[in-house]
């Protein structure tokens, strides 16, 4: 499934030009794989520690919160929520353009009606 990024991108590479469309595109991913690099020493270096919050199960967030201190732990933590929910809803949208109002029909038919009392 492609996602609204890459059926964006041609239209993208026409208003930008490819050479300067080609160039960021390339800056992007070398500071992409560069934040990957950091993001993978810091978990070396850092999983060494025992976390007294093993609880939770969000290594990005256990690592801000030693790194940076509890208001990052929280923060990550609220930012992580926003995405999961934003994709849940996405998904639900997506479904429903999808397979239309059918899908709904089809469930009603599952659900029973409540008799009208005269």
């Amino acid at each position: 499934m492609a996602g609204a990024g890459s059926l964006t991108l041609p239209y993208a590479f026409s208003l930008g030009g490819s050479v300067l469309s080609i160039i960021l595109i390339c800056l992007v991913a070398l500071v992409n794989f560069y934040d990957c690099y950091i993001l993978s020493k810091l978990h070396e270096e850092y999983s060494r520690i025992r976390f007294v919050d093993e609880k939770y199960h969000n290594p990005y967030a256990r690592l801000g919160k030693v790194i940076f201190g509890t208001s990052a732990f929280s923060i990550i933590n609220f930012l992580y929520f926003i995405n999961t929910g934003g994709a849940c809803i996405a998904y639900l949208i997506f479904i429903e353009t999808t397979m239309g109002t059918g899908i709904f029909i089809f469930l009603d038919s599952f659900i029973p009606k409540k008799k009208n009392k005269k």
